[in-house]
């Protein structure tokens, strides 16, 4: 099956040069695209190639009134000149090409249409996961920093499953998509799913990660079959290294989703209170048949922080660092040569 197309429209030449650059840097795309500066240069195309255009990227001073009649489906670059009318689906012309590109694929996603096969990874990526009964002994933080460490050489993910994580604060960063949107894309096509998958994740300079849910308390509607079922599409259409999982009480099936993980962090505290509550939880493990869990993990005390540093940017220097370089050496097996 050809892959549909996508024409992008701008007389902009610099602008187009630049978003079709972007594009195609996103490959592999459910799509191909063209790109032209006037829309005579866009007609004459459909003419020739008398192919349907799936989708129609125009900017707002290119439009023309018979434009409508080269696709079904158009979504608007709007320059705010106020001539948009509701003619149809517009995104801002002037912010991040990343957001453009994001806004082109979720419309292109809701177009009908087969989306063309797509080359599945050969192996699958390694799931980490971090739990622990013992509350605020820095879970998330270790989970953060050890992924922003592997992804200086690897493609990661990380998850967070926690209620309120207060992340919109954290990282200047609130609304669009998150976990829950990802849980609803779980009924379309692996072809469909792994394209949904790019949109709702988001970057802290080289780690990738899926906004934890806003109304996080929901997530404890959520079976343990559909949790298995979204980790193992991630997993193995993700193209991923590694997946960090940051694990919370919340969860149906918390040690079925254990289970799956090749290698779990327990993070803990030297105090009494801590200790005893970490021996109830592997009292648990072995009652319940789950010392399989049990064998894969590591407790785990993180280095403290005199002052916790407001950018976590800052985070992973001195005693952090090599806590976290012999955290990959020697409980994920990374070569020395490799860190």
């Amino acid at each position: 099956m050809s892959k549909r197309i996508v024409a992008i429209c701008d007389s902009d030449t610099s602008y187009l040069e630049k978003l079709l650059d972007y594009l195609d840097d996103q490959r592999p795309l459910p799509f191909e695209v063209c790109g032209f500066t006037d829309i005579d240069k866009l007609r004459n195309f459909c003419k020739v190639r008398e192919e349907e255009i799936s989708l129609l990227v125009i900017a707002e001073s290119s439009l023309e009134t018979d434009v409508e009649r080269l696709t079904e489906n158009l979504l608007v670059l709007n320059e705010g000149r106020g001539s948009m009318e509701d003619r149809a689906e517009s995104v801002n012309k002037y912010q991040q090409v990343r957001e453009i590109y994001k806004a082109i694929m979720a419309t292109f996603l809701e177009t009908e249409g087969e989306i063309s096969k797509i080359t599945m990874p050969k192996q699958g990526a390694r799931l980490i996961g971090f739990y622990s009964p013992v509350k605020r002994a820095m879970q998330t933080t270790f989970a953060l920093e050890l992924g922003k460490s592997l992804a200086k050489r690897n493609k990661v993910l990380y998850i967070s499953f926690e209620n309120y994580v207060g992340w919109s604060g954290l990282l200047c960063r609130e609304g669009g998509r998150d976990l829950t949107d990802l849980l609803y894309y779980l009924k379309e096509e692996d072809e469909r799913f792994v394209y949904r998958l790019r949109l709702v994740e988001q970057r802290i300079g080289s780690l990738n990660y899926i906004p934890p849910a806003y109304a996080g308390h929901n997530l404890i509607y959520v079976t343990m079959k559909e949790w298995m079922k979204l980790l193992e599409k991630v997993k193995t259409l993700g193209g991923y290294d590694f997946i960090l999982l940051d694990l919370s009480d919340s969860l149906q099936g918390i040690f079925d989703i254990l289970r799956m993980c090749e290698r779990i962090f327990t993070v803990t505290l030297p105090d009494g209170p801590a200790q005893n509550k970490l021996k109830q939880y592997e009292h648990l493990l072995k009652a319940y048949e789950y010392e399989d869990v049990l064998s894969k993990s590591k407790n785990t005390q993180v280095p403290e922080f005199e002052i916790i540093p407001d950018e976590t940017e800052n985070w992973t220097k001195g005693a952090w660092r090599e806590f976290l370089r012999r955290i990959e050496r020697e409980d994920l097996g990374i070569e020395e040569h490799d860190l």
